[in-house]
């Protein structure tokens, strides 16, 4: 919907209820082929008919594929065609009572879908599916599911949205989403973490399957899943093939180990900009400044820096770069004590401008280090200023729900590299990782050498290539060709090969059409507009160019009879955007293909770190209640109100978030988890039941009611209670209260 005429523009409110009732999502992942499908549940609970227009994110590499919609028992299947010609169409289904689906691209990762027509009472179940090829980094393959999009600063309209097609935040948007990941092939036997989910994993028929553990998860953080290379997978890369019309596609997908070849370093001129608008408030900005003090300390005496902070205005820690002497660096750790996020909006610009003119010197090399959560309209300005700066920008999203496009294509058209990152993740870890590409081998001026030459290839060119990363490059043939192919490139002014794949026969080939389409869309950001158009519409790709209609064709009499009433669904708050608490409201979940077990990580760092080295939201000492009472006898209260009897014939209390809603201070959730879930791999349903059977023992089991525990006492009959364990526990608990 993109007129006025269509609809009425109306707020949320008590009486307009949110249209979007569910999310599904069930994906794929095969070798690094990932393919997902979204079905949204939409529901009119209002007397009165209504267009529902939601915009979503979608991971920016995604291929959307295909929509559909089922109602009624009948499934329709949309078309795509160019933007003009579906908005036509849906309009004139609109004006016509017809109900009607819009689904089109409104910037990078960004979508809009318009329900329109959407009767009293009536379901619609839309359904979309899209595909993405990942790459490795390194021996880490990260997949990334977005839920939500936090606020962001800036004129969305300036950026090309109308006024419907902005997003929206509130606190009381509760439809949540469920999920499934199935994991084949020789990739379901890899470790892997969730940092941001607690996941249930089954293993079967050689396949791994992962749900959400609590069945249904608040969309309000985006899922994300790594997994560990295994060592069967260590190899060069993999190829893949299929009909693309008369022509054979080729998908080399190379993942070399470039080595070490450069002989010295060259010095640094790195300039660490970091993002303090509102938005970064709570846990981006500590784990921030945690990162800054970590890249301090891998500073060399001949590398110069400086740091720039920045939100509605920018600071500059020094006029120019300064050598990374010990006075520099003293100054350095002052300031970023000192940080907060509390500079207003994310005039990202005029920062990054500043930092460009920081200066470097001869044989430096000029390098960006960018901290922020991305969260700003009008990126490709942006962008722009960053391919003419001459600086690589290597950039780290922070945040539950970070804006991917942003950070990716600033790392993307400099030379540099992306990383995201989110709250419940080791920043620490990852800004080391991230910071040692900077000197880490590159390969430059790259060349695939194919037995015969293909008749296209995409990327036509490839400039550079840094180790353990994955490079997919396509190739179209007349004929079949058979035979080795060689990827070249520079590395310290010598030509060289750092890998080879051999297509053969027995190369997996794909009998769906995903392959060819995934290849077609990545040739589009190559050809001008109208060439562009006509070949999103051959491929049926939705893209900028292009949008996806399918319209319903109601019967004589069953037709809208009014204009509807616009309903945009709203986002929920991102989990600690601008400040709002800790995101601790999931669990770490790993898993081990050796141990068999998952365990659970709810906290960060231990207790014999210096204090100091930790960043203040996991310092935070246990808050005194109101009326000055001990906050475990507050605890235990909430826990006999809990078990009154109402409650009384069974015991629901199974994970450790459970005793955070009833008053457990989070830093004995932190602190027990990482002792007993991580270090001893106990369950999270054990680890909860010798936390209470520990404190019914205690002298605070005088403050229990019968009722507790009775529960506590029936449920630690099923498991084996060791005495040691309790005691360490009950020392955890007193080590916590002190602090």
């Amino acid at each position: 919907m993109t007129s006025q005429t269509a609809a009425v523009l109306e707020p949320v409110n008590n009486e307009a209820k949110i249209a979007l009732e569910s999310v599904t999502i069930e994906a794929t992942l095969r070798g690094l082929l990932f393919e997902t499908t979204v079905t949204h549940t939409y529901r009119n609970l209002e007397t009165e008919n209504i267009e529902a227009v939601y915009t979503f994110p979608l991971p920016i590499d995604g291929v959307l594929l295909e929509m559909t919609l089922e109602m009624d028992g009948e499934t329709f299947t949309g078309v795509v065609q160019p933007k003009a010609v579906a908005t036509e169409g849906y309009e004139a289904s609109i004006t016509e009572g017809d109900t009607a689906l819009l689904l089109e691209q409104v910037s990078t990762g960004l979508y809009t879908i318009n329900v329109g027509n959407l009767l009293p009472g009536e379901t619609a179940i839309v359904r979309f599916r899209y595909a993405i090829l990942h790459h490795w980094q390194g021996e880490t393959l990260r997949l990334y599911l977005p839920t939500t999009i936090a606020p962001r600063y800036g004129d969305a309209e300036n950026s090309g949205l109308l006024p419907h097609q902005i997003p929206e935040s509130c606190l009381n948007a509760d439809y949540g989403f469920r999920l499934q990941i199935t994991i084949e092939g020789e990739l379901a036997q890899a470790d892997f973490e969730v940092p941001t989910h607690p996941v249930a994993v089954k293993d079967e028929s050689g396949s791994r399957i992962l749900t959400l553990s609590g069945g249904t998860a608040l969309m309000d953080r985006d899922f994300i899943l790594t997994l560990q290379e295994p060592e069967s997978l260590k190899v060069d890369g993999m190829l893949l093939t299929a009909r693309d019309g008369e022509e054979q596609l080729w998908l080399a997908s190379f993942h070399p180990r470039l080595g070490d070849h450069r002989s010295h370093k060259i010095p640094r001129n790195l300039k660490l900009v970091v993002d303090c608008s509102g938005s970064m408030s709570g846990d981006s900005i500590e784990q921030a400044k945690k990162a800054l003090h970590e890249i301090l300390a891998l500073l060399q005496p001949a590398d110069r820096f400086n740091i720039i902070a920045f939100g509605s205005h920018f600071e500059m820690l020094f006029k120019q770069s300064q050598h990374a002497n010990d006075n520099s660096i003293q100054q350095a750790a002052q300031y970023l004590r000192k940080m907060m996020a509390n500079m207003g909006g994310t005039e990202m610009g005029a920062a990054l401008q500043a930092a460009y003119g920081s200066g470097s010197q001869h044989q430096e090399s000029a390098d960006l280090l960018l901290i922020t959560d991305g969260e700003v309209w009008g990126h490709e300005t942006l962008v722009a200023g960053a391919r003419s700066s001459g600086h690589r920008h290597f950039t780290i999203g922070v945040g539950s729900a970070v804006s991917e496009s942003l950070i990716r294509e600033l790392a993307r058209n400099t030379g540099g590299a992306a990383e995201m990152v989110t709250p419940r993740e080791d920043m620490a870890e990852r800004i080391v990782r991230h910071f040692q590409r900077i000197d880490q081998p590159r390969a430059d001026r790259v060349t695939v050498i194919w037995p015969t030459p293909p008749k296209n290839q995409f990327p036509a060119a490839i400039s550079h290539l840094y180790n353990g990363d994955t490079l997919h490059v396509w190739g179209w043939f007349k004929q079949p060709v058979l035979g080795e192919i060689r990827l070249q490139a520079q590395m310290d002014g010598e030509e060289v090969t750092i890998s080879t794949l051999t297509l053969a026969p027995t190369a997996e080939t794909f009998t769906t059409p995903e392959l060819p389409r995934i290849a077609a869309y990545g040739r589009l950001t190559t050809l001008p507009s109208g060439e562009k158009t006509a070949l999103a519409v051959q491929y049926q790709l939705i893209s900028e160019e292009t949008s996806c209609l399918l319209q319903r064709v109601r019967a004589a009499g069953e037709q809208a009879e009014e204009m509807p009433a616009l309903r945009m669904v709203p986002h929920t708050l991102a989990a600690g955007w601008g400040g709002g608490g800790a995101v601790m409201c999931s669990a770490d979940v790993g898993y081990s293909s050796g141990s068999g077990d998952v365990y659970f990580d709810m906290g960060f760092g231990d207790d014999d770190h210096d204090p100091a080295e930790t960043p203040a939201f996991l310092r935070r000492t246990p808050k005194p209640t109101e009326d000055g009472s001990d906050y475990l006898e507050t605890f235990i209260e909430a826990l006999n109100a809990h078990f009154e009897d109402a409650h009384a014939t069974r015991f629901d209390l199974d994970t450790l978030d459970s005793l955070v809603r009833l008053g457990l201070d989070i830093d004995i959730s932190q602190r027990l988890a990482r002792k007993f879930l991580k270090g001893m791999q106990l369950d999270e349903r054990t680890l909860v039941i010798y936390l209470l059977n520990a404190l019914a023992e205690s002298d605070y089991g005088d403050q229990m009611s019968r009722q507790v525990k009775r529960q506590v006492a029936r449920v630690a009959k099923g498991i084996t209670l060791n005495e040691s364990t309790k005691q360490m526990m009950m020392e955890k608990m007193r080590f916590c209260r002190k602090l």
